[in-house]
């Protein structure tokens, strides 16, 4: 994999655990453009798109409302960082082509190191609300980010 333009470089994190993987400048997956990063990650590898395809698709991740420069900005920071590579696909119609974006090897491994993060951050979650849960009984019920009397 070629260097990020960018990173920790897989340095140990604080609490002396498993090593972070090296980051791309979309950042952290845990600060919305670094997900957002993620998202079109795998999007792409369902198989390539142009940017206003995957802008739509990128819905049903929650980033329905997402500017759309944010979006391309992405794309392009993706391909520079060789995560994506763009090419240019010529119009079926008399339109202008259009640049596809497809996730390369580099990417797919992004991809892998962001799902072993996202899930060890949800086991963490599920932790935290258990212990929450158990500490408070006015919150075992917590529902949607509210309080719920029990």
């Amino acid at each position: 994999m070629r260097e990020p333009a960018s990173g920790n470089g897989g340095v140990p994190d604080q609490q002396g655990g498993r090593a972070r993987p090296a980051r791309h400048r979309g950042g952290d997956f845990c600060h919305p453009r670094g997900l957002l990063d993620a998202c079109l990650l795998l999007l792409m590898r369902e198989h390539p798109a142009h940017g206003y395809e995957l802008r739509t698709r990128l819905a049903r991740f929650g980033f329905a409302s997402q500017a759309p420069g944010s979006v391309y900005r992405a794309l392009h920071r993706l391909d520079e960082d060789g995560l994506a590579q763009a090419s240019w696909q010529s119009s079926d119609c008399t339109g202008p082509g259009r640049r596809v974006y497809a996730i390369t090897a580099d990417g797919e491994e992004v991809l892998e190191e962001t799902c072993a993060a996202v899930t060890d951050l949800v086991q963490t979650l599920d932790t935290f609300l258990t212990e929450y849960r158990r500490a408070d009984p006015v919150a075992r019920n917590v529902s949607g980010g509210q309080r719920v009397s029990a």
